[in-house]
Parts: C-alpha cells; sequence; structure tokens
C-alpha cells in the first residue's frame, strides 16, 4: 500500500513479475476533490493541478506551514478585507457551486439583477446565475465562507467571487488587450517626433492617449508579432496544421536559444519562472520570442537558487519543488521548458489533458511511454 501525499489518495498496488512492473488495483478516495470540503473554506480543487488544492484569487492560506505539508483543512482567508462599496467579481467557469447551506436563492433573477443584487448586499460573497430547472432561470447567492469549492468542467457552472477593487487591478491572470497598429499609430500621432521619448534597445519609445482618454494604466508596446503567441497555433485545431514539423522543431530550438542567453548569456541571469505557450509570441517569420518577465526574479554573482513564500506563476507548468516549497532556480524554466515541448508535441495543453481511465496527465502519460 502506497499513500500519494500530492492527491491524498491510498493505492494497492501489486507487483507483476512477468511485466516488471507495478500494477494498480485500487485507489482509495477515487478522487481527492470527492472529499467534502477538500481543500478548506475559500478553496478551489482541480484534480488536474498538482497541487490540488488552490485558493481563489484574492485568498491565501490560513495556515502557510499546514497547506505547504498539504493539510488544506483549514482553508484560505482573504488578503484585503472588502470595502462593500467598490468590490467586483472574478469569474470561475465550470464549477460545481459551494455548500449551499448558508446560500439565498431567487428563480426569477437575470445575471445582471443577481449581481447588482449581490454588489448592494454587503455580506454577500459570491453568486451565479444557475439554471433551477423547469427551464427557468434565478439567482443564488452566498454569504459566508464558501465550501466545497471543485472544478467540474462537465455540467459545471460560472461562479462569481466578490473581491476588492484592488485585487482586480491585478492583471496576472486577465487576459491582456491586442490594440492593432491603426490603434497605436492614432495613440501616437502617427508616430510624431512630437511624441517621441527616446530611443531603446528595441527602437524608438512612443507616448501615446488612446481614444477612451488617459488614466493611470502604463502600456509597453515593444514590438508588433503578427501571429500573436504560440497557443493560438498548438491548441487550436485549424491553426495546428500549420506548424509542421519541421518549423515545431524551429520554435522548439529558438525558446531553448532564449532560455540560455537569460541563464548564462545575460548580463544578469535571469529565471523568467513563467514559461508556458502564451508568453511566447511569434513574428512573421513564426521566430518565437520568450515575452512577459513580470514575473522574472535576477541573480546576480555566483547567485544560482532563490526560495519565496509567495509561489506565483501557472499551475501545470510549475516544477514540483518550486508549486511546493518556493524553491525556484534555472531548473525551475528548465522544467516548464519541458512541459511546452510536450505540448507543441502532442497539440494538448498539460492542465487540459487528463485521461480518466489511468488518472494520469500528460506529464504523467510521456513519462510512462
Amino acid at each position: 500500500m502506497t499513500m500519494n501525499q500530492i492527491t491524498n489518495s491510498l493505492h494497492h498496488l501489486v507487483w507483476l513479475e512477468e511485466k516488471q512492473s507495478w500494477n494498480m488495483m485500487a485507489s482509495l478516495p477515487m478522487n481527492f476533490c470527492d472529499s467534502y470540503g477538500a481543500c478548506g473554506p475559500n478553496g478551489n480543487c482541480d484534480m488536474k493541478k498538482v497541487p490540488s488544492c488552490e485558493c481563489l484569487r484574492g485568498f491565501k492560506s490560513k495556515s502557510p506551514e499546514r497547506w505547504n505539508a498539504l493539510d488544506y483543512s483549514e482553508g484560505c482567508v482573504r488578503n484585503k478585507l472588502l470595502n462593500c462599496k467598490n468590490d467586483g467579481f472574478v469569474k470561475y467557469i465550470g464549477m460545481k457551486v459551494p455548500d449551499t447551506t448558508t446560500s439565498w436563492l431567487n428563480k426569477s433573477m437575470t445575471r445582471n439583477e443577481c449581481r447588482e443584487e449581490c454588489l448592494n448586499n454587503c455580506s454577500c460573497m459570491a453568486y451565479t446565475n444557475s439554471d433551477i430547472g423547469d427551464g427557468g432561470s434565478g439567482c443564488v447567492m452566498w454569504f459566508n465562507d464558501l465550501n466545497d469549492l471543485r472544478v467540474q468542467p462537465a455540467g459545471g457552472e460560472d461562479l462569481y467571487v466578490r473581491v476588492p477593487a484592488s485585487e482586480l487591478e491585478q492583471k496576472e491572470d486577465l487576459e491582456l488587450p491586442l490594440f492593432d497598429l491603426s490603434k497605436i499609430a492614432t495613440a501616437t500621432n502617427y508616430f510624431s517626433m512630437d511624441n517621441k521619448l527616446g530611443e531603446g534597445g528595441f527602437g524608438p519609445v512612443y507616448k501615446g492617449k488612446l481614444e477612451d482618454g488617459q488614466d493611470e494604466e502604463k502600456l509597453l508596446v515593444y514590438e508588433y508579432m503578427p501571429n500573436k503567441s504560440l497557443d493560438s497555433f498548438i491548441f487550436d485545431q485549424t491553426q495546428r496544421r500549420l506548424l509542421v514539423w519541421s518549423r515545431r522543431h524551429h520554435i522548439i530550438c529558438g525558446i531553448a536559444r532564449g532560455l540560455l542567453y537569460l541563464h548564462h548569456d545575460s548580463r544578469l541571469r535571469i529565471i523568467h519562472r513563467d514559461i508556458k505557450a502564451s508568453n511566447v509570441l511569434l513574428d512573421r517569420e513564426m521566430n518565437p520570442k520568450i515575452s512577459d518577465f513580470g514575473l522574472a526574479r535576477t541573480f546576480r554573482g555566483d547567485q544560482s537558487a532563490a526560495n519565496t513564500e509567495r509561489v506565483v506563476g501557472t499551475y501545470g507548468y510549475m516544477a514540483p519543488e518550486y508549486a511546493m516549497d518556493g524553491n525556484f532556480s534555472a531548473k525551475s524554466d528548465v522544467f516548464s521548458s519541458g512541459i511546452l515541448l510536450l505540448e507543441i508535441i502532442t497539440g494538448k495543453k498539460n492542465s487540459w489533458f487528463y485521461s480518466h481511465s489511468d488518472s494520469l496527465n500528460l506529464v504523467e502519460c510521456a513519462w510512462n511511454l
């Protein structure tokens, strides 16, 4: 018998002499997320991720020591208190709704009415516009902590979790807007010399003002990449056909050269910490360029590794020692690039791929080949 501490499952293994391998005869529980409140209050359970538990956005583990020891019973608490006036919502798609013990139901409200009702009630923590049955729709609102949360792609609901405005201003998990060349040209008065700020390593730098006006948001436009990001090709049924094997090999080698520069040839050693398909941009000739250095860390001198209590990045690409203990180095980027390599070859996303028959993700399937 073995205990998998990541999924909290107990496996009964039998050694098969003729195959010289272990065969799993039984496993309890079959799905860690099936256990009630597996990730504690305000914790979200997803069997496709390692570890399976993570705090909702705007929340942090109540007991980091227990959380790191894979004890999720105390769950998560808010980073900042709600102010009731300028709050917003983070949308979670494909969710099993929380325990309804502290919920309220109205069968006739629309989604917009449900949202406004929740915003006007300072005790409302989340809402969903759910199909109630008999062809109707309605509003379900939750109060106090959210318990027994889990991802449920098949038949799941869209859940809107309330967070303070300051949390919504953090853009790490939001899709960045794309601006076409005409909008950039208009914003900079067609790259007028009066708007030119100077020259940088990538070329001239201009200031600009969008049609909607000006606020505190600062955008850096450093190069036009007509083919967008790598994920728009490898995860799209039509676009992936354009990536013949020679082109995929070219992209893989380009990513490797980029990492080699960051880790060894740059003046400062740079650890990216978020290597993934959406952070690899493609130019007109399909040359890859690593982008989005918002989470990057620089090492000086002989420093080769570091540790952090705040693990950031994208689950599914994180090295185990980083996701579990916060330890990161150049090897962390190499692990992430290995996941990306598998995705480029297979056209499958690690966090989406899941073999229900064998309870294996993309990496585990590759390991067993």
